[in-house]
């Protein structure tokens, strides 16, 4: 056993009810889907992403230090889809932000808006072939896990489309809509402080928490907005 166990079993504690807050966001949201939005498309494929983080830091955790048969490969896949779908989860959260607070992204061509996301697909394939490699990490035959060469270069690119949806949402703030809208660093800090812990930890993972946290308070700033007749819908 791990002397870190402790915070693995808080970790899936905390992904638990992740799973569980996020279930309860698509049953309160179904009123905003039916609007047919691009935005609100986009909102609800962060959460079913969300959930998919969730449940595969599970997988992960669940065999962590575990000397059952094929725990090694139970941790590796659980690791591989976590950050595939964390690296697809900040993509899709930058054009949601684009198309729900209107960014200068929208304005750019489709070949624009192609090269903006060829970091991000780059960085899904590296990671789907990461099993062959341990290029970005790899688990060892005694199930332990380490960080490759990699590791941080991807992390910067995840961080980067977040940040660039955050920028997002500070420009249409700042253009002064006059709308009522709850705090930027409300938005800001659950995915802030979920990245950062698990980046410098790594034993415990807040990634799938704060997360879900952050959509959850998008859904609050949708709801102040809601009956806004003025405001123009989100356009692809």
């Amino acid at each position: 056993m791990s002397e870190l166990t402790i915070f693995n079993y808080t970790t899936l504690i905390l992904d638990l009810g992740t799973i569980v807050m996020l279930i309860g966001l698509l049953m309160v949201t179904n009123v905003l889907r039916q609007r047919g939005r691009a935005d609100d498309k986009l909102f609800f494929y962060m959460v079913i992403i969300a959930m998919v983080i969730a449940g595969s830091d599970i997988v992960g955790y669940l065999a962590d230090g575990k000397s059952f048969f094929g725990a090694p490969f139970v941790q590796q896949a659980g690791m591989q889809v976590f950050y595939l779908t964390f690296t697809l989860e900040a993509m899709v959260w930058t054009y949601y932000a684009d198309v729900r607070f209107k960014g200068w992204h929208m304005n750019y061509s489709i070949l624009r808006k192609v090269i903006f996301y060829i970091p991000g697909f780059i960085l899904l394939t590296t990671i789907f072939i990461n099993s062959f490699n341990g290029c970005i990490f790899y688990v060892s035959e005694e199930n332990v896990y380490y960080r490759g060469p990699l590791f941080i270069p991807m992390y910067v690119v995840i961080v980067f489309y977040f940040i660039w949806g955050f920028a997002t949402m500070t420009r249409y703030r700042n253009a002064g809509t006059g709308r009522s809208l709850i705090p930027l660093w409300i938005y800001f800090m659950p995915i802030i402080l979920g990245v950062v812990v698990t980046f410098i930890l790594g034993s415990t993972s807040l990634a799938p928490v704060g997360i879900a946290v952050s959509i959850m308070f998008t859904h609050l700033g949708s709801m102040n907005e809601i009956t806004d007749t003025e405001y123009e819908e989100g356009e692809v």
